[in-house]
């Protein structure tokens, strides 16, 4: 009888212990789980660009693989990502980095956004980041000829009544009374831009500019560590090859 008492003490102090150990096993398990669903999910392609995995997925993928919040399309083998109402073409996803290179309409000869585009848009989308010292290049609708050198001229959005520029201006005084401002979007730094803007654009705009991903939803928020080390890196960058941008201007357009 005493060792029936015992034995049925032991087994009772047993249950609690069994029972953390299989919360413990659980609690560890899920993620675990969670990371294998990740790489159970086959990645996908689009045209040139391999490889699209989580967070990233396209249109039409598995549900449950990749973040909805990042779905892409693919469309004639070009891979868009939908900003702001505008539709940019992603050429690549770098996961090391993480950050995207993304370009304005590559299909359209004639690059000249028609909805009203800011970098201040494109910097409020809490899944990016745009880098703040990026270049950034202005549309213009006109309804006289411009002659300033500081205006390139787009023969291809003209209509009877306007002419389209880009501009490299950024200052509202700068701006030509007769003009106003459609779109800015952002191109990655290029030391010969102010020198030949007429033939550089479109290089520029070809080339895009990068957008770097936030899967918390944080947006450009990151540690001040990461903020001196960039700041130190994008002034000696300025300090190199943008002397006439060494001291800051005022913008107007985003």
């Amino acid at each position: 009888m005493l060792f029936s008492c015992v034995g049925s003490r032991m087994r009772n102090q047993e249950f609690p212990l069994l029972a953390l150990l299989l919360s413990l096993v659980l609690f560890i398990s899920i993620p675990c789980l969670a990371r294998n669903h990740k790489q159970l999910c086959p990645p996908s392609s689009c045209g040139s660009l391999r490889d699209i995995h989580y967070p990233f997925r396209l249109k039409g993928d598995p549900v449950g693989c990749g973040d909805p919040d990042f779905e892409l399309s693919c469309v004639g083998n070009q891979t868009i990502l939908l900003l702001q109402n505008m539709e940019f073409y992603v050429k690549e996803i770098n996961y090391t980095t993480g950050d995207l290179r993304i370009i304005f309409n590559q299909n359209d000869m004639c690059l000249f956004p028609r909805n009203h585009l800011t970098t201040a848009k494109l910097r409020g989308d809490e899944r990016f980041c745009l880098d703040e010292y990026v270049s950034i290049i202005n549309f213009v609708i006109c309804s006289q000829v411009i002659s300033d050198s500081g205006y390139s001229f787009i023969p291809c959005a003209n209509t009877s009544k306007e002419k389209a520029y880009i501009t490299e201006y950024t200052h509202v005084s700068s701006l030509e009374s007769s003009c106003r401002h459609v779109a800015s979007l952002p191109v990655t730094n290029d030391s010969s831009y102010f020198y030949s803007l007429e033939t550089v654009v479109p290089r520029v705009l070809a080339n895009g500019f990068n957008y770097r991903w936030s899967e918390k939803r944080q947006g450009c928020k990151t540690r001040l560590s990461d903020c001196v080390f960039q700041c130190l890196k994008n002034a000696t960058r300025y300090h190199l090859h943008f002397p006439y941008y060494t001291y800051p201007r005022i913008k107007i357009f985003g």
